[in-house]
């Protein structure tokens, strides 16, 4: 059975949404015999005030390096960070995309700018295909005019917002939208990652199987692998699902970011 040994999203206390020191997750990350983990604290906007949230960029570098020598021999502590954006606040994500040497910036649109907001308030008459087709257009808009970044986050975020019985979003739901955004980034070479944050509680990865066979299908390589963990002990959750997805969609690899550059890794058997 296919294994994968590294998560490489991951939020510390350096994220607004703190719970989890850097330290306990590199503990937990010994326990569960990870090989190497990416830290990658929120870099995020308020929708409503259209501003970037307060972020301590140098406590994390300074934390980041020191640890980083700590853990030598056992394991690969990486930095990143997850960058929000909007269509007004472009130049600021550059700015801050480079304001630090990162290993690994997913990029991720946690708004879809524009349209009501489906993060917090109901959904109406609006339907998983339109919310998909709505964020997916931003999506596209951003990885056409944002250079500076290796994936797209959660492509399928607005999934776990959904309030209808069956939440999943899906290729046949915005097919074309999906086959220009993987075009965009197989031609400029980024990539997307599997979020495995609702595997637990919904069953299914952000995207799932058939968009990543897509993706597969229309010559993607690179996919990062994330459990987008707030806590220490959500560290490593649902990587199983998404080393059993790759195989079945044809990967033989997967993939982090080291001085942001892609290194590909063997979907390697368990020991």
């Amino acid at each position: 059975m296919a294994a994968i040994h590294r998560d490489v999203h991951i939020h510390s206390t350096y994220s607004f949404d703190r719970k989890s020191p850097v330290r306990a997750y590199i503990d937990r990350a010994r326990e569960l015999g990870l090989r190497e983990i990416c830290i990658t604290d929120h870099q995020e906007l308020q929708i409503h005030t259209r501003q970037y949230r307060p972020y301590d960029g140098d406590g994390y570098y300074a934390e980041m390096i020191r640890l980083r020598e700590e853990c030598r021999g056992f394991l690969d502590l990486r930095l990143g960070t997850e960058l929000g954006i909007l269509s007004d606040r472009v130049e600021e994500a550059r700015r801050r995309a480079k304001a630090y040497p990162y290993d690994f910036i997913i990029l991720s649109a946690h708004w879809c700018d524009g349209s009501p907001n489906f993060y917090s308030e109901p959904w109406g008459s609006y339907t998983n295909r339109d919310v998909f087709t709505l964020h997916l257009r931003r999506q596209l808009e951003y990885a056409r005019i944002m250079e500076d970044f290796d994936v797209l986050g959660h492509i399928t975020y607005y999934s776990r917002r959904s309030p209808y019985r069956d939440k999943e979003f899906r290729y046949t739901d915005a097919p074309d939208l999906l086959d220009a955004l993987f075009q965009t980034l197989i031609e400029t070479g980024r990539g997307i990652e599997i979020n495995t944050s609702t595997c637990g509680s919904l069953g299914f990865s952000m995207p799932d199987y058939d968009i990543l066979r897509r993706y597969r299908e229309l010559g993607g390589e690179i996919v990062t692998v994330g459990s987008d963990a707030h806590t220490a002990q959500a560290l490593g959750a649902g990587l199983d699902h998404a080393a059993a997805i790759l195989e079945r969609a044809g990967f033989s690899h997967y993939t982090t970011f080291h001085g942001r550059k892609p290194v590909f890794h063997p979907l390697e058997g368990r020991p």
